[in-house]
């Protein structure tokens, strides 16, 4: 006769989204339990000595997280069961995930032109070796581009432009900067 051993949970989570450096990162916690044995403590470890972040039975029990620095980490989630002898019991899982670095936003300004106060923008960034992906220029003539050269034109004062860069794996940048237009001599 064989007795059947009941296994009281099991600890699961996945992440949805790109792993870059400095963007919080959501750990959907997906854990399951016996009927009738409740998890009553979810303890997650994000791998970078960060140490442990713990939840109880009420609230989200996600965990959400920062890394300062690109590189593999080892995730863990422990999840706790009370067992029939009212003994704490712990059901454990670990992921290693990537973080990515982030890419350099950088621009070149070539100005003006001989058209008045029309500049030349050429994208300039660093994607390092994941590749580039869309860039998005806003500036404060109110126009956009997604080209990595555009030409704008503004008037007389103080003008904004902002790059934003994302590579292909989804991680982003962005650098802003103000331009002095002057009255053409």
């Amino acid at each position: 006769y064989t007795t059947p051993v009941k296994v009281l949970a099991g600890a699961f989570f996945k992440l949805d989204q790109p792993g870059c450096v400095g963007t919080e990162l959501t750990f959907k916690e997906l854990s399951v339990n016996y009927p009738g044995y409740s998890i009553t403590k979810w303890e997650w470890n994000f791998g970078d000595g960060s140490g442990n972040q713990q939840f109880t039975a009420s609230g989200s029990r996600d965990g959400k997280h920062t890394y300062a620095n690109a590189g593999p980490y080892a995730v863990t989630l422990k999840v706790y069961v009370t067992n029939d002898q009212n003994q704490e019991c712990s059901f454990t899982t670990s992921n290693t995930i990537t973080i990515n670095p982030i890419p350099t936003a950088d621009y070149i300004i070539e100005a003006p032109l001989c058209t008045g106060n029309t500049y030349k923008f050429i994208q300039n960034a660093n994607f390092g070796q994941v590749g580039n992906g869309p860039i998005k220029w806003t500036f404060s003539n109110n126009q956009t581009s997604v080209n990595d050269i555009t030409l704008q034109q503004f008037a007389v004062g103080n003008q904004t432009v902002q790059l934003k860069v994302t590579d292909r794996l989804g991680c982003s940048n962005t650098k802003s900067g103000t331009l002095v237009v002057s009255a053409p001599a």
